[in-house]
């Protein structure tokens, strides 16, 4: 009887487990510069479409630094987000804008400069 209790029991952990899990989906995508420099920018999405993190490398290195994200709005219709991220390596603060159906990233220096990234197939 002991067994039965502690099957049920532990098929209840499992099942919670698996519940859990499907709600905690992610997506990732990958903006290629448009200017040919090499640079690229990974942001990840949960479950929701909210942007979560934010990381940056260079084509040659492969190796991706996490920015640090201090402001972010994320807007259901049209799906895009909002953001200002700080680098890092520079400690400079950038201001993100995605528009996830047309697959572009916009990134604003602080200069006032503006990179487009465009998403990797």
């Amino acid at each position: 009887m002991k067994t039965l209790k502690l099957a049920g029991f532990l098929m209840f952990f499992l099942g919670l487990g698996l519940f859990n899990q499907s709600f905690s989906q992610t997506t990732i995508r990958v903006f290629e510069a448009g200017d040919n420099s090499g640079q690229m920018a990974r942001v990840t999405t949960d479950s929701d479409g909210a942007m979560i993190k934010l990381e940056y490398t260079h084509s040659s290195h492969m190796n991706w630094v996490e920015a640090t994200i201090q402001t972010v709005q994320n807007y259901q219709y049209p799906h895009s987000t909002n953001a200002r991220v700080k680098s890092n390596t520079s400690g400079r603060v950038y201001e993100i804008s995605i528009d996830y159906e047309s697959g572009r990233l916009i990134e604003t220096t602080p200069e006032g400069k503006e990179l487009s990234y465009w998403i990797k197939n």
